[in-house]
């Protein structure tokens, strides 16, 4: 299966939501939550309410009639929450302070392709292609990261010597995107990227045996984060280190350094990586998961051999830093433009 068989960076969500909002007609009412369940996903409810305020709007702008799941007004494009209510009321709905009253029943029945459904889906597929057994022999390691300037991504890799930490090769590139931030599905915005960085390190050297990616592997929803899908779309070795647990419960809160406890599904009883405090100066943990050709054992191994007393492992801490030098010299030499 291609990885990309979606064209998912090209994907555009806003259009559909663009479509599903023209609906609303006058006298009817929808929710932030509402517009992101016709969409396929009630997690995409806050990137709908960042859309509602950051769209082209226009005298014809149906965004008015969009509210909160309790009433309250939320939000209006112009800044001024007094003009959603006064346009509310000339379309005859009540409304009592900011918030409108018994609204449920005149909430719009959608219509149209729920395109998160179509898209969990294919990551879900995708992840099942996974592989979690250990690479035979590693010898180098590298981390990707991304930093974002505007509707631009920075992707950056960084190899660095298992014993010292020190980096020893770095490589970065920049690409448009096009699909918005929403929780659980960063791969749809990251994994083109990621894969045009790979490209990138392929035309000058052959790439590490494992590569860390600064995001979820098995332990997402799905099976599928970022780090598990890079790795089967590329066909690599990858782990996930993320700072953020999107599955599995949190049994001992009260976390030892370097003490790893295991992270497992709650229901399946799958064991899905590991939870653990990496530095001496932050209480804070890191969650480690195997994308893909690592076990949740081999993974923790390797992320404990690149930890140097830093909360997170060296490739991704100094990929982070590239990244992140990429973008501040592309505002610069942005400022210099005529």
């Amino acid at each position: 299966m291609n990885p990309l068989e979606l064209n998912i960076v090209d994907f555009d969500l806003a259009s559909v939501l663009g479509r599903r909002l023209a609906q609303v007609s006058k006298g009817a009412l929808t929710t932030y939550g509402h517009l992101a369940r016709s969409l396929g996903d009630v997690q995409a409810s806050r990137w709908v309410g960042q859309f509602m305020v950051n769209h082209e709007h226009g005298p014809k702008c149906a965004c008015h009639r969009v509210v909160c799941a309790d009433g309250r007004l939320g939000k209006y494009i112009t800044g001024d929450v007094g003009e959603k209510r006064c346009r509310l009321e000339l379309e005859g709905h009540r409304v009592r302070g900011e918030r409108v009253p018994m609204f449920s029943t005149c909430l719009t029945n959608l219509s149209g392709d729920a395109p998160l459904t179509r898209l969990s889906k294919w990551q879900q597929r995708l992840a099942e292609q996974r592989e979690l057994s250990c690479a035979n022999s590693i010898r180098t390691v590298a981390g990707v990261d991304l930093s974002y300037q505007e509707n631009r991504a920075i992707g950056a890799y960084v190899e660095v010597d298992l014993d010292s930490g020190q980096v020893t090769y770095e490589r970065d590139v920049c690409r448009r995107i096009g699909f918005p931030y929403i929780p659980t599905y960063l791969a749809f915005r990251e994994l083109p990227v990621l894969m045009s960085l790979l490209d990138a390190v392929k035309r000058n050297r052959s790439p590490a045996d494992v590569i860390i990616v600064d995001g979820s592997g098995i332990m997402h929803p799905r099976r599928g984060g970022i780090a598990t899908l890079f790795g089967v779309a590329a066909n690599i070795a990858t782990i996930g280190v993320t700072k953020k647990r999107l599955v599995g419960p949190l049994l001992n809160k009260e976390l030892r350094l370097m003490d790893p406890q295991l992270v497992f599904d709650d229901v399946t009883g799958e064991t899905l990586g590991y939870v653990m405090r990496a530095s001496a100066t932050s209480s804070k943990p890191i969650y480690i998961s195997p994308g893909n050709r690592m076990t949740a054992d081999s993974a923790l191994e390797l992320v404990k051999r690149t930890l140097h007393g830093r909360r997170l492992p060296e490739p991704i801490y100094w990929a982070d830093r590239v990244s992140r030098r990429a973008v501040s010299q592309l505002k610069g030499a942005e400022s210099f433009m005529p």
